[in-house]
């Protein structure tokens, strides 16, 4: 079975809002279950987020990821 090509900018995204509406309006019958579908629900919209600004802006790492070689931003 042929390999699948490697996902683009706009697939990636895509794939990310599709994760997002999927957690979307689903209820955890626990609090760790709740607490723990919120958090990837913001988690994977910011990632969505930071991915379009950064790509916007041409660069190569999400803004939404804080990376130890890169300093904050103010």
């Amino acid at each position: 079975m042929p390999e699948k090509p490697p996902l683009d900018v706009n697939q990636t995204h895509d794939l990310l809002l599709k994760a997002v509406g999927m957690i979307r309006g689903k209820k955890g019958a626990s609090d760790l279950a709740e607490t723990t579908l919120r958090a990837a629900q913001l988690t994977l919209s910011a990632l969505a987020f930071g991915m379009l600004t950064s790509h916007e802006k041409k660069q190569s790492d999400n803004d939404a990821i804080i990376s130890p070689e890169r300093p904050p931003e103010p």
